[in-house]
């Protein structure tokens, strides 16, 4: 069984994981933040730009199964998991 946990990173949160339709991310400041999100086969399928603090992103038209997030800041770049479920 595979067990992810809600992603703390430092100067972010990203949650709900597993994520059934959308994942929000909260950041500590507002900056300019490229979010990707890619396949196993490293496939970027999601893409979007945030200016703010906070962003949800809508997982819905993904199949089940085990992604990847990137976030870039204009300092930092943060790379995690995640699995999407829609029998949450």
């Amino acid at each position: 069984m595979l067990a992810l946990d809600n992603i703390t990173k430092t100067n972010l949160t990203i949650y709900p994981n597993p994520v059934q339709d959308n994942i929000k991310i909260n950041f500590t400041k507002t900056d300019n933040y490229e979010i990707n999100i890619f396949n196993s086969a490293g496939q970027k399928l999601i893409h979007k730009t945030v200016t703010s603090d906070f962003a949800t992103i809508d997982l819905t038209t993904l199949n089940d199964g085990i992604y990847f997030i990137t976030i870039d800041s204009r300092t930092e770049r943060w790379t995690s998991k995640l699995l999407k479920k829609h029998w949450l």
